[in-house]
């Protein structure tokens, strides 16, 4: 598999296949041909992964993939204080269309790295608030999503 299958619909794949994932009990029957499938889907987009980019970016397509084949549909890349945010984390609490240049660091670098390398494959970003302790603004959750 090349590093261009490795796209959101094979991802919502894994999804699919959750069910057929799971470890088997002793007791169960030999594997039915649709778990064959999702395994050799699973192999493929771990090779694919083991392609991509620098240790850090493959380690979170890693994850991703982990994510999936437990019937996941997102999976959260970052969490960071909303003071690492230019606005505070006001556009991402009223999910404006420019909530993405206002991310500084980190979480720039993975939204860049999202726009050039899973967009075109068909993930979508989002951001949103994860805590207001004391009614205050708190953390900040970045997620890839494939659903």
């Amino acid at each position: 598999m090349s590093q261009s299958e490795v796209s959101a619909s094979a991802f919502r794949s894994l999804v699919e296949a959750f069910p057929e994932l799971r470890v088997p009990t002793p007791e169960a029957a030999p594997a039915p041909r649709p778990l064959q499938a999702a395994e050799a889907l699973r192999r493929q987009l771990r090779g694919a992964i083991g392609t991509m980019g620098d240790a850090r970016w493959r380690d979170l397509l890693q994850r991703m993939r982990e994510a999936a084949e437990d019937g996941q549909k997102e999976y959260r890349l970052l969490r960071f204080p909303c003071d690492e945010v230019r606005d505070g984390g006001r556009a991402i609490r009223e999910q404006e269309p420019q909530w993405p240049t206002t991310l500084t660091g980190e979480a720039a670098d993975l939204y860049r790295h999202w726009e050039a390398e899973l967009k075109p494959r068909g993930f979508r970003i989002s951001a949103r608030e994860l805590e207001y302790p004391g009614g205050l603004p708190g953390d900040i959750g970045l997620f890839v999503g494939w659903a």
